[in-house]
């Protein structure tokens, strides 16, 4: 990996900036507030988070949307222009949703964390966490009733035998991210 594929910051997580990559993101609302917990901003920020990758040629593979974060798994195409798409993301959501409902906090965002896995097998098993995120925060006890996920379609669109599968060879803790929402 050379310099100008991972940069790390002194009051920021480190990022890697790779070509053709696949990424998981996470993202929080600062100080845990749950920001995001009604169905108008989960769409919002949906429409948001497409746009963008539209605009930047990042392909958006999986997701979930929660009350006071999300994760995003992601095929990048220029790896630089990870900023600006999270930066984009971050500024148009966060304007609108105050301007919505009135909020007057300075920050919206707390940051985001990105990590790209190092195999087939973690792409799995991070696709697996990232539809696993609700049961996980007692939103819903079957994945296939919670809206806010790529878990309905690519159950759809899979089958029941294919997904019991991946979560049966894909093992959550293969994932070590942060995530105490």
């Amino acid at each position: 990996m050379t310099n100008d594929q991972f940069k790390s910051y002194r009051h920021n997580p480190p990022h890697l900036f790779v070509d053709d990559a696949y990424y998981m993101i996470t993202a929080a609302v600062y100080e845990k507030r749950p920001f995001l917990s009604d169905d108008w901003t989960k769409r919002y920020l949906f429409d948001v988070i497409q746009s963008f990758c539209r605009e930047f040629d990042w392909k958006l593979l999986d997701w979930v949307i929660l009350d006071n974060h999300y994760h995003l798994i992601l095929k990048s195409h220029i790896g630089k222009d990870l900023s600006r798409l999270m930066g984009g993301i971050h500024r148009k959501s966060a304007n609108q949703i105050k301007k919505r409902f009135g909020y007057r906090c300075k920050r919206f965002w707390w940051n985001y964390w990105d990590m790209c896995p190092r195999s087939e097998s973690q792409l799995y098993a991070m696709q697996n966490y990232v539809h696993y995120n609700p049961v996980k925060h007692n939103m819903v006890e079957d994945l296939k009733m919670y809206p806010w996920s790529s878990f309905p379609e690519r159950y759809e669109l899979l089958g029941r035998k294919t997904i019991m599968n991946q979560f049966q060879k894909y093992d959550l803790s293969q994932v070590r991210i942060r995530d105490d929402f």
